[in-house]
């Protein structure tokens, strides 16, 4: 199974589900700013513990198995699995009012013919200057300039604020002019 193939199995788990959710890091990167190579899919998704047992159930039966090399946390907060090929697959349960947030503002992209939730760019650039690792900064730099003049400003910058990166997205915002 290649990357694709967990890509579309992931979202048709994730639909079966039916728990709200949104896709994040690299492949959102590459929707909204420059592709890379990627190995994982990552995903927020808003659920209860109960949730998270049934959904853990479906990526099981779809035939993903638990990454055994990695710590996995508490079931309840993420969930970490792997197909047989190596490719990975975090789910991870919504922390913070900005993750609620990602999930509700997220818009519906085909991707691998398969339609997904993505974060919207103003998300992912706050979720990547809170994170800030170099990998990080160059998706926020190449998100940036390539939906510039389509971001909401106001949000971006009202949520920066509230993250405490309202310096770094000044910073960035500064150097892609």
């Amino acid at each position: 199974m290649g990357y694709a193939e967990v890509v579309r199995k992931t979202a048709a788990v994730l639909s079966k589900a039916g728990a709200p959710h949104v896709v994040v890091g690299a492949l959102a990167a590459g929707c909204h700013g420059l592709p890379r190579p990627t190995r994982d899919v990552d995903v927020m998704v808003v659920a209860n513990p109960g949730e998270m047992r049934r959904l853990t159930e479906l990526v099981l039966a779809a035939g993903f198995e638990k990454v055994k090399s990695a710590r996995q946390p508490a079931l309840e907060e993420k969930l970490v699995v792997e197909s047989g090929e190596g490719y990975r697959v975090n789910i991870s349960q919504t922390k913070t009012e900005h993750d609620v947030e990602a999930v509700k503002r997220s818009k519906k992209i085909s991707v691998f013919g398969v339609d997904i939730w993505v974060v919207s760019p103003e998300n992912l650039i706050l979720q990547k200057l809170v994170l800030g690792r170099p990998g990080d900064i160059n998706d926020a730099v190449a998100v940036l300039i390539r939906q510039k003049r389509k971001l909401d400003v106001e949000y971006l910058n009202g949520w920066a604020s509230n993250l405490k990166v309202s310096d770094e997205l000044r910073e960035l915002m500064e150097k892609v002019e």
